[in-house]
């Protein structure tokens, strides 16, 4: 009864899959959650479900602890710059389609 699909730990799949399931999870519950208490709820729920289905609670901790520290990093620090643009002649490539 693998209710949410998650991968079980006794699959043929190699480890790399359950960290991108980790990753992809955790991201997501990231952009969909306004409040910390909400994302936090559902990365438990998530932990909560992957260890019933077989995975050791140590290793996948890790993995969240990871993920969550990747993701709000990457949330916090500031976007990257724009390019610079040619400082050259300008060629005129622009192309018009009239419908």
């Amino acid at each position: 009864m693998n209710l949410y699909l998650y991968l079980p730990f006794a699959s043929a799949h190699p480890q790399g899959c359950i960290k991108g399931t980790v990753y992809g999870l955790i991201n997501r519950y990231y952009a969909q959650n306004t409040y910390r208490e909400d994302y936090i709820y559902f990365v438990s729920l998530l932990y909560r479900r992957l260890c019933d289905r077989g995975w050791d609670p140590h290793f996948i901790r890790k993995l969240m602890v990871e993920a969550s520290n990747r993701i709000e990093t990457k949330a916090t620090s500031p976007p990257p710059p724009l390019p610079l643009q040619p400082t050259g002649p300008k060629v005129n490539d622009e192309i018009y389609l009239h419908l």
